[in-house]
Parts: C-alpha cells; structure tokens; sequence
C-alpha cells in the first residue's frame, strides 16, 4: 500500500487537478520549496491534554462558571509534568484556546508548554489567506 502523502505527492507532481465548486476543475498551484530549518526540531512527549471540553458546550455541557475547576485541572497537570495540550479554534468557538492561553499566561509553569492546535478545513475556506487569518486568530486567543 502506499501511504497517502507519497501518493499525494505523486498527483501533486503529476499535474492534478483539484475540483472547486462554480470554478470547475483548475490545476493545483505548485508547492514552493520548504523553507530550510533554522530551529532545532519540536520535541512532543508521548503523553498530552486534550482539552475539546474546555469550552464545548455542545457536547460537553461547558459553562463558564467552572473556569477555575478547568484551571485547577490545567495546574495539576502541570505540576505532574505534563507539557503538552491539544484544542482546535472549533473546541468552544475559539474558548479551548482562550483558557490555554490564559492558564499560560498565569501559571509560570506555563512557559514550558506546548499547545498544538488545529484549523478546521470548512467549505468557504478556500484560499491559502484563509489558513493564515485562522492560525492569526488562534495565536491571538492562545
């Protein structure tokens, strides 16, 4: 079997096309070369955080008044060594990645975490702007 980022790879080199509702088919842009690394690469323990509840009040009936419950939680973790934490800018509409940021920021533990968050892929994104304005907004609320 061939894994999905050689057969991406593969089309990407090849010429594919990639289908854009109302545009029809227009060719993918080349990839630019990536940049060569100037920073020692990011070490990620094995072990992490995930913090999907920490602001969801869809599925997990969030509510902001247990704030310093989630902030109790966020320090033990850190005094138990735990450096890693996951959110997404869609875990509470943005609020995961305000708590992290400010559980952070208060906590002189936190210079030493490490907060991976995602971009949610939604159908009106559709530039590579789009990708860039979301990763400015979750910097901005981390």
């Amino acid at each position: 079997p061939v894994s999905r980022r050689v057969a991406v790879g593969t089309a990407l080199t090849a010429g594919a096309t990639l289908g854009v509702p109302g545009a029809g088919v227009q060719p993918l842009p080349a990839l630019a070369a990536a940049p060569a690394a100037t920073a020692p690469p990011l070490a990620i323990p094995d072990l992490g955080l995930g913090a999907w509840a920490w602001g969801d009040t869809l599925f997990w009936g969030y509510d902001k008044a247990k704030d310093n419950d989630l902030r109790e939680v966020f320090d033990y973790a850190l005094s138990k060594g735990a450096t890693f934490f996951d959110t997404a800018e869609v875990y509470g509409l943005g609020r995961s990645e305000e708590l992290l940021g400010k559980f952070c920021a208060d906590n002189p533990a936190g210079k030493g975490v490490t907060i991976a968050t995602k971009f949610a892929a939604l159908p009106w994104r559709t530039k590579a702007s789009d990708v860039l304005d979301a990763a400015r907004r979750s910097t901005d609320r981390l």
